[in-house]
Formats: structure tokens, C-alpha cells, sequence
């Protein structure tokens, strides 16, 4: 939840979720004792299951952009087709150009990398904030993205675009071009083995016997 700088209790998503900051922190630390079932919520409030089954069906057949998402796709009970995944904590360019000052080893963060890449020190100074997340993991793929689809590409194969199929566009062939076509596949039935003979004709029996 993101929350207003003018207004400390009131959140930003306050009007689609129904909870405030006050209210949200009692429901965490179990202080409430309104279970969240019997709140009174509105209307745009959905149901566990239903928010998750929108938010698969929107991320389906998409490059999904984001640092470290195991944990949100773990929440999702999601397995990401990794030829769409671009996660700026595992591209190992990116950990490459590091200083040893910013990265000691294991994942890096997104602070480091935005500080190391993109020159902006200011990240994650204040508060956090989601959307500067999601706008530093884009810029850090647009950087290297050349080469980072060709090493998924290479690593994972070619990613599967059936969310929206598309009808072929039809090929126009020319009438000699068509002839050509037409004859060539004439010439291959009549090889052998190809296809079987054709059967003759039996000529009726009245003109044999008046041959």
C-alpha cells in the first residue's frame, strides 16, 4: 500500500480495498477483532481466489519485468515461463557490472544496480514505493534488452505467443509461378514410389469384341 503524503492515514488503494492505514495494521498485528470476512468492504473488494485468477490471466503471454519475483510469483502459485521472465536480480550482465563497494556476492539488490546503471543514488531513500521498483527493473531491461532476449532466447528457446493468435496472411501467386508449382508437383506423382499407379480403364466389352 502506498500511502498519501498529504494524509499519513489514508492510503492511496483505501478506496478499493476499504482499509486504512489504521485498520490495516490492527488486522496484521491481530489487535482487531472484526475478522476482514465480516467488514463491511465494498463492492470492488474480490475474493482471494478470484484476484489471483485475474492477475494470472493478465500476466499470461506478457515478458513479465521485475527484480527478485519469486515471492510475488509464489504468492500467485505461479510458474513463469522463463522465456518470459526478464528478473533483473538474475541476469548475470548486469551483476557483472557491479563494483565490489555495491555487490559482495549473492543476489543484487535493485538499489545497487539503479546506483551502478542507471546513476540514481536517490532510490529507496524515502520511503518504498512500488512504482519506482517497477520504473527502475524497466529501465535497467531497456539498457541491456538486446542482449538479454537473445540470451533467453539461446537459454531457454524462443517464447510461445498464443495469447492472441493470428491468421497467416495469404500468399498471392502469380499465374506463372503457380504453373510451375502445378507442374513440379505433377512430375513428382508420376515418379515411382511416390504415389501409387493410377488404375486404367477397362474398355467395354462390345467394342473389344468388334476390334
Amino acid at each position: 500500500m502506498a500511502t498519501m503524503s498529504y494524509n499519513p492515514q489514508f492510503h492511496a488503494w483505501q478506496r478499493y480495498t476499504g482499509i486504512d492505514s489504521v485498520t490495516f495494521e490492527a488486522i496484521r498485528s491481530g489487535a482487531d477483532p472484526i475478522p476482514i470476512e465480516q467488514m463491511d468492504l465494498p463492492k470492488l473488494v474480490l475474493p482471494t481466489a478470484v484476484a489471483v485468477a485475474k492477475v494470472n490471466a493478465l500476466l499470461d503471454h506478457v515478458v513479465i519485468i521485475g527484480h527478485d519475483l519469486r515471492r510475488d510469483f509464489h504468492l500467485l502459485g505461479r510458474n513463469q515461463c522463463r522465456s518470459l521472465l526478464r528478473d533483473t536480480a538474475f541476469y548475470p550482465l548486469l551483476a557483472l557490472g557491479l563494483s565490489a563497494k555495491r555487490f559482495s556476492g549473492g543476489l543484487p539488490s535493485l538499489r545497487a544496480l539503479a546506483a551502478e546503471w542507471l546513476e540514481d543514488e536517490k532510490l529507496h531513500k524515502g520511503a518504498h514505493s512500488s512504482v519506482e521498483d517497477a520504473r527502475a527493473a524497466v529501465l535497467l531491461y531497456r539498457l541491456v534488452k538486446q542482449e538479454w532476449d537473445s540470451f533467453a532466447e539461446k537459454k531457454f528457446g524462443a517464447p510461445v505467443w498464443t495469447a492472441f493468435p493470428r491468421r497467416p496472411r495469404p500468399t498471392v501467386m502469380s499465374r506463372s509461378a503457380a504453373r510451375l508449382r502445378l507442374r513440379r508437383l505433377r512430375n513428382a506423382a508420376r515418379r515411382p514410389g511416390r504415389l501409387p499407379p493410377r488404375r486404367r480403364r477397362k474398355r467395354p466389352a462390345s467394342r473389344a469384341s468388334a476390334e
